[in-house]
């Protein structure tokens, strides 16, 4: 979690960030949110739109597959808990 949190660009702006390090803020789904909230804010600009649909694209793909894997272990899931 603590990396997570030093790898969004939440204290820091992502501009600041050396260009060989930079492919760890475009994993990190949080940079963009952070940025469209920067955008809006401080620079009162439009958010990148393209930026926001690759993450919903990435973020209904996850709850997808979330859904088809729970259905799978549905069955053993109260067992567990």
């Amino acid at each position: 979690m603590q990396l997570l949190f030093y790898a969004t660009p939440i204290v820091y702006a992502a501009d600041t960030i050396p260009s060989e390090f930079a492919w760890i803020l475009k994993l990190n789904p949080m940079t963009y949110i952070i940025n469209g909230y920067r955008d809006i804010f401080y620079n009162q600009t439009m958010p990148d739109i393209k930026a926001i649909l690759v993450l919903m694209g990435v973020l209904l793909l996850v709850i997808v597959m979330g859904y088809l894997i729970f259905n799978k272990l549905q069955k053993g899931f109260a067992e567990e808990l």
